[in-house]
């Protein structure tokens, strides 16, 4: 999959945290209170679209509201992002990754 930005996976997260799929104006609020940011509606506006345009989310359309869902389980998503650090911050050593994991 497209790799997405810090700013896209803050949203992204924002969507696996919700007990429902949430509507782009809860994306806003939830994304500026739980990162402290002070987004636009178009901003976030503009990462959903990304992360739908990468395959992350998906929106569905109920009458005025548009809702997003994730396109993976949030445990597939995890082990892609955690074989993503391997790769980058371990040089793909696994055994050094379980030793740093181990030390928090």
């Amino acid at each position: 999959m497209e790799k997405i930005s810090d700013c896209e996976e803050k949203v992204l997260v924002i969507v696996y945290r919700s007990k429902k799929a949430p509507r782009m104006k809860e994306v806003l609020v939830d994304v500026n209170w739980t990162y402290g940011r002070g987004w636009k509606p178009q901003t976030v506006s503009t990462f959903l679209s990304r992360l739908i345009r990468k395959g992350y989310l998906r929106a569905e359309k109920r009458g005025r509201d548009t809702y997003f869902f994730p396109m993976m389980a949030l445990e597939e998503y995890r082990k892609i992002r955690l074989k993503e650090l391997k790769e980058e911050w371990f040089d793909d050593d696994g055994e050094l990754l379980k030793k740093c994991l181990g030390e928090l």
